[in-house]
This record gives structure tokens, C-alpha cells and sequence, in this order.
């Protein structure tokens, strides 16, 4: 669907005014098939290159998404960090096993910090194996410890 959504996620995605006014000749606040939007795209913009042309195609299934009413409109977006969830909520949020990556980033200057942040590393992918282990054979028993350890693994500390 091409809407003013549309047209504001095209310029966040750096489309060429000059497309963006093709774009304006196509119809507009109209929910059109997959095949329907690509037909027009290759006959309106067929010099438009296929990373341009990709991007059209999310900015118009985000605006259509958000205008739907068939399914209520998430708020919050669980995912990995790829660009192409940015804008599909306001919120997002890297499930703990994404984020699991940026520990790796991190470089502590200070000697215990440095064996906190390794032995941190070290837990987290082995609790994270042990997942993938439930997931294969799961028992009851063993939620509970995965559920304890991942307390243990993800509270912070505070003291009085």
C-alpha cells in the first residue's frame, strides 16, 4: 500500500526524490496484491535497482501492516538486530540470545572485570546450550533448573 507511511519510510530508506514522485502516480491508499505492486513497479520503475526496489516493497508492506485491522498492530518487536525489523514497531527488543553478541564487544579495562565479563560469556553459552538440549529431549525437571539458571544468569545483584 502506498500511504504517507510509505512515502516517510522511502525517505528514511534514501530513495531518490525523482522515484518517490513516480511512486506518486500509482495509486494510493489502495491494498494491492503482491503480483498487483510488483507489476506496477517493474512497469513504472523498471531502471530501479533491486536493493531501491526492495526496500519500496518493505516500506509499502509496513505502511499496510499498520493500516490493517485483521490483527492488532504489535507495539513491542522481539527480534534479532536486522535492519529490516527497525521500523516495523516504535519498540523493539533483542531477545537475550542476539544480545548475547554484544558481551563479546565489550573490553574491560580492569583485570576483574575482565574475568567477570569472560566467566559472564562462558555461562551465558553454556546455559544457552543446555537450552538447545531441553529443546531436543525436555523433561520437567529440567525447566525448573533452566528457569533457576536463568535467574541467576540474567538478575542483577542489588545491594541494601
Amino acid at each position: 500500500m502506498l500511504n504517507p507511511l510509505t512515502f516517510s519510510l522511502i525517505g528514511d530508506f534514501k530513495i531518490p526524490i525523482k522515484w518517490q514522485n513516480v511512486l506518486k502516480l500509482l495509486p494510493q491508499e489502495t491494498v494491492l496484491s503482491e503480483s498487483q505492486f510488483n507489476h506496477l513497479l517493474n512497469n513504472y520503475l523498471p531502471k530501479l535497482g533491486a536493493q531501491q526496489l526492495t526496500r519500496i516493497r518493505e516500506a509499502a508492506a509496513i505502511a499496510f501492516y499498520h493500516q490493517q485491522t485483521d490483527y492488532p498492530v504489535v507495539q513491542t518487536l522481539c527480534c534479532d538486530d536486522a535492519p529490516q525489523f527497525k521500523l516495523i514497531t516504535a519498540d523493539r527488543a533483542l531477545c537475550w540470545v542476539h544480545k548475547g553478541r554484544h558481551y563479546k564487544k565489550l573490553s574491560p579495562v580492569f583485570a576483574c572485570h575482565q574475568v567477570i565479563l569472560g566467566n559472564f560469556i562462558e555461562d551465558f553459552w553454556n546455559y544457552y546450550r543446555e537450552l538447545l538440549a531441553y529443546k531436543d529431549a525436555s523433561i520437567p525437571e529440567a525447566a525448573l533448573s533452566l528457569r533457576s539458571k536463568f535467574r541467576r544468569l540474567f538478575e542483577t545483584p542489588s545491594s541494601s
